[in-house]
């Protein structure tokens, strides 16, 4: 929520929705370094998306994870991130869009990926149902 208010002026022209497990059980994270993977996130996904799209934000338990991991996922319907730039876009100066007017400084998902893993956990994208990009990232249960 502090994220999206922060966002606000670019998240008015978006539709945003949060859908979260509310059986989730607290995570200790420090709140400053995930609160930033999700101005990271979240602000790619409302520059990207076209305006008018929906961005879901969501937190459920990661499938498969016996020990209780916590998935959360930013999906967006932008134009997504090819097969071939879905690692090297966490690398430092990268960007994997090339168009001067695209802003930013490629910096914003290697910070992202490195305060995920600071925590124990890993940051990935893959594809949105229908189109676009969705990034996730688990939390080991008992996080730091």
């Amino acid at each position: 929520a502090a994220a999206i208010r922060r966002l606000r002026p670019l998240a008015r022209a978006h539709i945003v929705r949060v859908d979260v497990d509310r059986s989730l059980p607290p995570v200790s994270v420090d709140v400053a370094m995930i609160e930033e993977v999700f101005m990271n996130l979240l602000e790619n996904a409302l520059r990207f998306g076209p305006p008018g799209s929906e961005i879901t934000v969501s937190a459920r338990f990661a499938s498969g994870a016996p020990d209780g991991s916590i998935e959360v996922s930013v999906a967006d319907h932008g134009p997504g991130v090819l097969p071939e730039d879905r690692t090297r876009i966490f690398e430092d100066f990268v960007r994997a869009d090339s168009r001067a007017d695209s802003g930013g400084t490629g910096l914003g998902l290697a910070i992202a990926r490195a305060l995920v893993t600071a925590h124990g956990g890993q940051l990935s994208v893959g594809e949105t149902s229908g189109g676009g990009a969705t990034f996730r990232f688990v939390l080991p249960n008992g996080a730091p």
